[in-house]
């Protein structure tokens, strides 16, 4: 069974310069447009304006071109106003799985829900529960075209939402340091990206 915890969670920040760039979609996202089959990103809105929706299923057609084929991941996205300042969107996996239960190559680690399911081959929990929760600031002055031709003015939608998508597939770490003391996971136990996290001298800081 999944561990419920949202209260790690990844977080993209307003930045205050101006920097244009362009990164075009990869090449598998051509190449697989139109096909039928592949990996499946099914998202539930609550308060999106249609224009937001076609940006959201943009950037997660991105994401489906590159994700294995089999690949099922549900996500539970809100339109709502942020109030920490700065903040564009946040995202946090719905649970974890430990890494015993699902024969991972980490045992002792927790496993954010979408990339236990995939290790593990079966759904851990309903799809109307999600496997990432994704909140996007309706406050935010958005441009909600899918050319990438964002105006100095606004911010990309489709950028911030692949952004915060693959926080939720996993790719966030759970450090915290204080002035004398550092902590991670949850019950001294890593989440599984913790496990790559090194300091300058290439030690992996959860080794202690």
């Amino acid at each position: 069974k999944l561990i419920r915890n949202s209260l790690i969670t990844g977080v993209c920040y307003a930045g205050d310069k101006v920097n244009r760039i362009y990164i075009p979609p990869p090449e598998e996202f051509y190449r697989k447009a139109g096909m039928k089959g592949g990996a499946s990103v099914t998202i539930y809105y609550s308060g999106f304006p249609s224009s937001a929706v076609t940006a959201m299923e943009y950037a997660a057609s991105i994401l489906k071109s590159i994700l294995p084929a089999d690949t099922k991941v549900t996500v539970l996205a809100s339109w709502e106003k942020i109030t920490t300042e700065g903040v564009l969107a946040n995202s946090s996996t719905t649970g974890y799985a430990p890494g015993w239960g699902i024969d991972a190559q980490q045992p002792y680690a927790f496993y954010p829900a979408a990339l236990a399911e995939k290790i593990f081959g079966e759904k851990l929990n309903f799809d109307l529960e999600g496997d990432i929760e994704l909140t996007v600031n309706s406050s935010i002055n958005w441009y909600m075209g899918t050319d990438g031709k964002t105006s100095v003015l606004t911010y990309d939608l489709v950028t911030v939402v692949i952004h915060e998508l693959i926080h939720g597939l996993g790719f966030f770490d759970s450090m915290n340091a204080g002035s004398a003391t550092g902590s991670y996971g949850a019950s001294s136990i890593p989440l599984v990206y913790d496990t790559f996290v090194e300091n300058n001298q290439g030690r992996k800081l959860t080794d202690t």
